[in-house]
């Protein structure tokens, strides 16, 4: 089969390595090309993994909703460039229509279209897709989501939901990567799941990937000494991932409990954000115990394992978690907030479960694994077990795989 898939976004993340891990199991026979927008930095993260692949190409574009001309460190310019987008929208979205149109007919002869998008709406031109895929008269048309759906604007709401409605006729498949997404779809934006329903297929951590020859030492490159603990967290930096909250808990520790760890953020994200975390950090008087060191070249696997303990604390909505299940794998202890798909693999007896935006509660857990971290480290054969029986990438891509062949 001839495969499309269309994918945009400006930040890397969660998105790309799921793609990733789908592409690498999928398997031989079919032939994708991926349609990506200029300035897709998840793109950029695996461009070398995915060039790797002899049965992928991959074609760049102009979108006409994401481009390389924003700027991703500076709040004011992208905001002003969503709503004069968003301004412009009845007129912005029949035009995306007509681009990806005209992009799938150049190559032509797919068989199925993949849009790759995060939450709901998001990337209006993956929604696009799925209309001109329909006019084009592509056999599979499947619509995947990552995220949370949130409500329509009320100034084109009625428009919104007429799209919504459209995007339920055309695709023949919407799959969410978790229950909570799928709520949130149905919650958020309506949709009839007697119309056309939606499917869950779990995000999968790719086994075969898995590397714990300590290639990159982190403590070294830290100039941590081993005694020390690495608090870390792995992954974009942004606000709604809840830094501030783990910052803020960290004061609430002794000074003795203090001097016994690190925070290590891995990960790249906005300026403006880290700074704006550098400055929480001092105000509370933690800065040297807190460690930014951007995006780390190396394996995910082997930066998590050596960690002491994975912390994600977001604050309302996460539509999987793919760190923390590649921390179970490797038998990392995990700490985490109990929102969205989180809870649908994770509890407290595989890990521990704190409440969103509460710090005292995070204090108190990061104390008690000072004190004795052994309780923690007792739950981890269980939680790996669980990752290698259920949320494996083969397990994902088969499913994928049953759902293109599976012709309407």
């Amino acid at each position: 089969m001839k495969i499309a898939i269309i994918w945009e976004q400006t930040l890397s993340g969660g998105v790309d390595t799921h793609l990733l891990n789908l592409l690498r199991n999928w398997p031989k026979g079919d032939k994708f090309i991926i349609f990506y927008n200029r300035g897709n930095k998840g793109f950029s993260r695996i461009k070398e993994d995915i060039d790797i692949l002899k049965n992928i190409t991959h074609v760049p574009y102009s979108s006409i909703f994401f481009n390389n001309t924003e700027n991703p460190n500076s709040r004011f310019i992208n905001t002003l460039t969503r709503y004069f987008r968003y301004l412009f929208f009845p007129l912005l979205f029949p035009l995306a229509l007509i681009q990806l149109k005209r992009l799938l007919s150049k190559i032509g002869g797919f068989d199925a279209i993949i849009a790759n998008n995060g939450g709901y709406p998001a990337a209006w031109s993956c929604l696009a897709s799925m209309l001109s895929s329909r006019n084009l008269k592509i056999t599979k048309r499947i619509l995947l989501i990552h995220h949370a759906a949130v409500e329509p604007y009320f100034f084109y709401a009625k428009l919104e939901r007429y799209i919504d409605k459209k995007i339920q006729e055309s695709a023949t498949d919407i799959v969410a990567v978790s229950l909570a997404t799928r709520k949130s779809l149905i919650d958020n934006r309506s949709f009839d799941v007697k119309r056309l329903p939606i499917q869950i297929i779990y995000n999968g951590i790719d086994t075969d990937q898995l590397n714990l020859s300590s290639d990159f030492p982190l403590r070294g490159y830290l100039g941590v000494d081993k005694d020390t603990l690495l608090f870390g967290v792995l992954g974009r930096i942004e606000k709604y991932k809840g830094h501030d909250d783990l910052i803020k808990a960290f004061s609430m520790l002794s000074d003795q409990d203090k001097a016994k760890a690190i925070i290590v953020f891995i990960g790249s994200g906005l300026d403006n954000e880290i700074t704006r975390l550098k400055t929480i950090s001092k105000l509370n008087n933690v800065g040297k115990y807190v460690i930014f060191t951007g995006y780390l070249k190396a394996n995910a696997f082997d930066l998590i394992a050596q960690l002491d303990l994975l912390l994600s604390m977001t604050k309302d909505f996460e539509g999987f978690g793919l760190t923390i299940a590649e921390a179970m794998l490797v038998k990392t202890p995990v700490l985490a907030t109990r929102v969205g798909g989180v809870t649908e693999f994770l509890d407290n007896s595989v890990g521990t479960l704190v409440d969103p935006e509460a710090p005292g509660q995070v204090a108190k857990k990061l104390k008690e694994f000072i004190k004795n971290p052994e309780p923690f480290k007792e739950k981890t054969n269980k939680a790996s077990k669980i990752i290698t029986e259920k949320f494996t990438a083969k397990k994902m891509t088969e499913q994928f795989y049953k759902l293109v062949h599976n012709a309407q």
